[in-house]
């Protein structure tokens, strides 16, 4: 299902909250073995004027699923904006309704992980 999203809000450093989101989004060791592993990546850009916005995130990073035939089969968007007193996080999916479930619940892990090293973080998601 396309547009699915969580919108955080965090005094985490991004640094902690990227590493937080990349340790969540791995797959177990057992999957990697059998070729279904995670690979992180910079998110492709669709258009050249992407930035023109004006409010390009400070960082971003892609967590791509991949099934035994090597393929894609989801992928995971995480953007960060340093807002000076505190960040704001952006995990964007697109994916089929098959592996929905999956991806919100490494989502799910990613936010309660960050709420664990900060209590004072606020979400909203539409998974």
């Amino acid at each position: 299902m396309a547009g699915d999203y969580a919108e955080v809000v965090t005094v985490l450093p991004i640094e902690q909250a990227a590493t937080i989101f990349q340790d969540s989004m791995k797959r177990g060791l057992f999957t990697n073995f059998r070729g279904k592993g995670t690979r992180f990546a910079e998110p492709p850009r669709d258009d050249a004027f992407d930035d023109v916005e004006g409010d390009p995130p400070t960082f971003e990073l892609m967590a791509e699923f991949y099934s035994s035939s090597g393929s894609t089969s989801s992928g995971v968007l995480f953007y960060a904006w340093d807002r000076g007193t505190h960040r704001e996080l952006r995990i964007d999916s697109a994916t089929l309704q098959a592996t929905r479930m999956t991806v919100w619940s490494k989502v799910k892990k990613a936010i309660a992980s960050m709420q664990q090293a900060d209590p004072t973080l606020s979400y909203k998601s539409n998974f």
